[in-house]
């Protein structure tokens, strides 16, 4: 499971240790329930252990600096790493005298700096990762906006602006609303919405559900579901659907964004 902004800001509070006894809690029981959210947590952790606080700054409260720490601390070698510097500095005791804060000192600068050939050898064998290609290439301006002129476009507008400030699900109801107001033609920007609040909610089968609907539809923007049906792969990890549907998009010259989808193909391959 991928990390949505949200989590990534709960995250942020919670290492810098500004949540709530309550909002503490509940944040853990989340932890211990979500293998990947508990991984990042754990990864993130080890970095300020590794220097004092005078020598690393984490991420300084900037959350998208967090998000790409954690993305390169993520590797299985890297994590496993981080994990025996945990459990190495756990055997001794930071408060002792001098001489043994000099001795873990000198031992975690060692971690720090196999940490740093880990991370180098990982950028010169490995690819951009798709999630780091879908965050590239999702752009919002990509969809289509909505007016203000009659009760269903006002409630459409409204589902459009709670999108936009990332709050999907209450979106998704709205968007939801607006659709059964209306007949049974497809409208495909409507589709595209609801597909695009599922995709952000990782409801991926429904994501895909609504996309192939658009696709198979006779709309004039029928096509703009391949390039959103590409992104929702590369969301999902999913490397050789996103090339599949990329090169069904790159048929036509004049379907959407087919130019980014060369581009994004070329770095796929």
């Amino acid at each position: 499971m991928n990390l949505n902004d949200k989590t990534y800001e709960k995250i942020r509070v919670y290492l810098d240790n500004e949540m709530t006894n309550e909002e503490r809690v509940n944040f853990e029981l989340e932890i211990e329930n979500n293998e990947d959210l508990k991984n990042t947590v754990s990864v993130l952790k080890t970095m300020p252990s590794i220097y004092n606080d005078e020598d690393w700054a984490l991420y300084d409260g900037d959350l998208n600096a967090l998000k790409e720490t954690a993305n390169l601390f993520k590797g299985e070698n890297i994590e496993h790493f981080s994990k025996q510097i945990r459990t190495a500095q756990s055997n001794y005791n930071i408060n002792s005298n001098r001489k043994s804060r000099g001795f873990i000192k000198y031992i975690s600068s060692i971690a720090a700096a196999v940490l740093i050939l880990f991370s180098g050898y990982y950028f010169l064998t490995d690819k951009t990762s798709n999630l780091e290609l879908y965050n590239d290439y999702y752009n919002v301006g990509d969809l289509p906006s909505f007016t203000t002129q009659s009760s269903t476009i006002n409630i459409l507008a409204n589902a459009e602006n709670l999108f936009k400030t990332e709050q999907y699900a209450k979106a998704l109801e709205q968007f939801k609303i607006a659709k059964s107001t209306q007949d049974n033609t497809l409208n495909p920007n409507l589709e595209l919405y609801i597909a695009l609040c599922h995709l952000k909610l990782e409801q991926y089968n429904l994501a895909h559900k609504r996309l192939d609907a658009l696709l198979q539809s006779n709309t004039l923007d029928a096509h703009k579901g391949y390039w959103f049906k590409s992104l929702t792969y590369l969301k999902q990890d999913n490397k050789a659907k996103a090339i599949e549907t990329l090169k069904l998009l790159l048929k036509k010259d004049t379907n959407f964004n087919y130019d980014k989808a060369k581009k994004l193909l070329n770095e796929l391959d």
